[in-house]
């Protein structure tokens, strides 16, 4: 081949390659990780959350298609594996919902909201609407929204979603 069809394609995959790596989703930093533990708490064997739906290990929500019953206990190893998945569903969420850059930080305090509330939740939020539109100092008063469960105000909630708005307005971080 000659050198301009050389060169025509070491571009292609140069965009491909960048096109891979933009759509890789970020990871929770430990600032994150240790976020989540800290209000989920660790539990070995099944109980109901706050909402009453089957839990077990750091916050992992049964569904039908897990291996556990309302007997179950698993080790920390165990929690610590689900942990990691569960926030790649919520990272993957993230990613997806919220166009606007967004720091290590900001992006962990995003990531343990939407594990929290769950998807959907994150989706049809006016909090995703005002980021996705630019308004990042909105976010603080959106997140303290989310401090319901069952209709009830939690304190426990109230306590999480401050700690994820010092942790979205800390910005910086590393680690993702």
């Amino acid at each position: 081949p000659d050198t301009t069809t050389k060169m025509k394609f070491i571009l292609l995959l140069a965009i491909a390659l960048a096109l891979l790596a933009s759509t890789e989703a970020k990871k929770a930093n430990q600032a994150t990780v240790d976020l989540v533990k800290n209000f989920e708490g660790w539990r070995s064997c099944t109980y109901n959350d706050a909402a009453g739906l089957p839990t077990i290990g750091y916050g992992h929500l049964i569904t039908k298609n897990d291996p556990y019953n309302s007997n179950s206990c698993i080790s920390k190893s165990e929690g610590e594996s689900l942990l990691r998945k569960d926030l790649g569903s919520a990272e993957s969420c993230i990613s997806k919902q919220i166009t606007t850059s967004l720091s290590c930080n900001e992006f962990g305090a995003l990531v343990s909201w939407a594990f929290n509330v769950g998807c959907g939740n994150v989706g049809s939020s006016t909090l995703k609407k005002k980021l996705n539109g630019g308004d990042k100092g909105s976010v603080c008063s959106e997140l303290k929204r989310w401090n319901k469960a069952g209709g009830k105000t939690l304190s426990g909630l109230t306590r999480r979603r401050q700690a994820e708005c010092d942790l979205f307005s800390k910005g910086g971080g590393s680690g993702c």
